[in-house]
């Protein structure tokens, strides 16, 4: 089972290259990119949190979030009960690049996988919310 789920997780990381090479968003970097997907689906997140979800050091990782703050895509924010802690989510203009980006992606595997039929794509959703289910517990 071991083996088997490092495979998946591989193809997954596959599929999910495919679509990011796919995208509309030129004037970002995949890592940009990929810090823009995870804040907009699971934010805000302090620093250390968002690199070890992006497995990057600190430093590489502060470069890049210092980037997408001037661009004005993440913002950041201290929560009122304690002001060391300085958290990070997208800003107006992160969420609206972020759903362009998303769109373009939907897009694209639409296209990729138009052959599929009505069950086949029920098939797949029920794997997948069985396989999610029994990962969770």
């Amino acid at each position: 089972m071991f083996e088997r789920t490092l495979q998946f997780i591989t193809e997954i990381h596959q599929l999910e290259d495919r679509m990011n090479d796919q995208s509309v968003n030129s004037d970002l970097t995949v890592i940009q990119q990929k810090l823009l997907q995870i804040l907009y689906f699971s934010s805000p997140k302090n620093l250390s949190t968002l690199s070890k979800c992006m497995n990057m050091n600190m430093p590489n990782c502060s470069r890049e979030v210092k980037k997408m703050v001037q661009l004005n895509y993440i913002q950041k924010s201290c929560p009122l009960e304690d002001r060391r802690i300085t958290e990070l989510s997208l800003s107006l203009e992160g969420i609206k690049k972020e759903e362009a980006l998303l769109k373009h992606m939907k897009e694209n595997f639409t296209r990729q996988y138009k052959h599929y039929g009505e069950d086949q794509i029920k098939l797949l959703i029920h794997a997948m919310d069985t396989l999610e289910q029994l990962l969770n517990g």
